[in-house]
């Protein structure tokens, strides 16, 4: 009715100057209220931004905001994102030993005072009346400054290309409520849409490599060439990983980053990287390193886009008791031999090829795969088929490697 109606308006409008808005208002008086709140809003006064208190950090109704009136959003950071009440936090900081009196007290007991700094922060666009963007206002913000940005064609290459997913794939597959589950694969009571998905992948993985092992992906390409040095390291005799010249040859032509992660590694495992061009002069640089070797990276394509025959390379590496490591794509191992098939004993590569967005460099999944002999050292997670106490079909992680989960 329109009495409660003003009875609500009433209720969220300021009470500037300590006066007491009648609960029975006309259409023009709340109008009239609204916009004097208003004014006293953008008035209100700011603080430095390194001080805080508990009341500040709130989950209430923004409504019940000294300095909200109706016109503005109720989508607020603190009351969307902030779980503690006031009172929770006031509780949380008498419970500390020794107990802190305000927020401020406690940022200074932990950090150091030369980097507490007592300016205000200069940021512009705040509507105003408000502290500060809703949500709402936020993203419309963020679009606007967004517009600003230019989308070129990227040519960038090192492993990554634009990709386009048909429309039937993201409907029935990616927003498919039973391939995704609300929790990690850690629980397989209630995961068992993404342990499912999961499993696919590893598969797909498997048959695309011809090798019998896939895991559930790694962080990056970097990264799966830098756990393909270290599986390579522990594959090897304790003798010979104790060797003070162990070295892993790198092919000249695998992407940049690779190197570059692979020297972080190494250098904590005492492994001298070696970038050399692999097959020149009939694998010599091979050859020559001898019981030092390691391991062997090649990219297949590489990172020019060329091909390679590495069936002689695969042959030489295992001579020498050492691992054949091939960086490769999985688009491209849909037409070429698969280097499970040309004597690779690991091939990894990015997972961005199918269909994931370039992201602004990433990380994208990368994917790992092994020969039958390495199942006990691949990096990672793998999800095996099992039952459940009723005898039907489940899935279940089947190797764990977290810091919480025993191998």
């Amino acid at each position: 009715s329109p009495n409660n109606m003003r009875l609500a308006i009433a209720r969220t409008l300021p009470r500037p100057c300590g006066r007491t808005l009648p609960l029975k208002l006309s259409p023009l008086h709340a109008g009239s209220a609204c916009l004097h709140g208003a004014r006293a809003a953008s008035s209100h006064a700011r603080r430095p931004f390194y001080s805080s208190s508990a009341a500040d950090e709130t989950n209430a109704n923004p409504a019940d905001a000294p300095w909200q009136t109706i016109l503005n959003p109720l989508d607020t950071f603190p009351r969307r994102h902030i779980g503690p009440t006031a009172e929770d936090a006031q509780r949380m900081l008498e419970s500390l030993d020794p107990p802190a009196k305000s927020l401020d007290d406690f940022v200074k007991e932990v950090l150091p005072k030369e980097i507490l700094n007592s300016h205000d922060l200069q940021i512009k666009g705040s509507p105003e009346g408000q502290d500060g963007f809703s949500e709402s206002q936020l993203i419309k913000r963020l679009r606007q400054i967004a517009n600003g940005n230019q989308v070129m064609r990227n040519y960038i290459g090192c492993g990554y290309a634009g990709t386009r997913v048909p429309e039937v794939i993201k409907r029935n597959v990616l927003e498919n409520p039973a391939w995704y589950t609300s929790y990690t694969p850690y629980q397989p009571e209630i995961s068992q849409g993404r342990l499912e998905s999961l499993l696919n992948f590893q598969t797909i993985i498997s048959d695309l490599t011809a090798l019998s092992i896939a895991n559930a992906s790694v962080l990056d390409e970097p990264t799966a060439a830098a756990e393909a040095m270290t599986l390579s390291l522990n594959a090897l005799p304790t003798a010979r990983q104790k060797r003070p010249n162990k070295t892993f040859l790198v092919s000249h032509l695998c992407h940049p980053q690779t190197p570059a992660v692979l020297q972080s590694r190494a250098n904590g495992f005492g492994i001298k990287i070696v970038v050399a061009d692999i097959l020149a002069d009939g694998a010599k640089a091979v050859k020559e390193t001898g019981d030092d070797l390691i391991g062997v990276l090649v990219q297949y394509p590489d990172t020019e886009g060329g091909v390679e025959d590495f069936q002689d390379l695969a042959d030489t590496i295992h001579q020498l008791k050492a691992t054949f490591c091939v960086g490769t794509d999985l688009l491209a191992l849909t037409i070429l031999k698969p280097p499970g098939e040309f004597g690779a004993d690991i091939a990894f590569g990015n997972a961005q090829r199918f269909g994931v967005p370039f992201g602004y460099g990433g990380p994208h999944a990368a994917f790992f795969a092994c020969s039958e002999k390495y199942k006990r050292k691949i990096p990672g997670r793998l999800v095996g088929v099992s039952k459940d106490r009723s005898g039907d079909k489940a899935m279940r992680l089947a190797l764990q490697t977290r810091e919480q989960h025993i191998r």
